[in-house]
């Protein structure tokens, strides 16, 4: 994925989750992944997607309690040390 696509994947990740069809606007790997494929048609592993988030300053947010609702939250986030695109 070229410089210019993943600016652009930034801007669809900014939109959230829900805004492509899923329950919440948290971002997973294989909700980015599928984003890639639809979006790109670039086809990424799990692990690849990983990669790629990791190495433009996105990290993963472990949860750490429960909701009401008995899910869990967390997701990819863009780390506040990232340099800006």
């Amino acid at each position: 994925m070229s410089e210019q696509q993943f600016r652009q994947l930034e801007q669809h990740l900014a939109r959230g989750a829900a805004a492509y069809g899923w329950p919440d606007n948290r971002w997973t790997l294989e909700r980015v992944r599928v984003l890639i494929r639809a979006r790109f048609d670039e086809a990424y592993t799990v692990q690849g997607v990983a990669k790629l988030l990791r190495r433009h300053g996105w990290y993963c947010q472990v949860p750490t309690q429960q909701t009401g609702r008995g899910d869990r939250l967390g997701g990819w986030l863009r780390g506040p040390n990232a340099k800006a695109r």
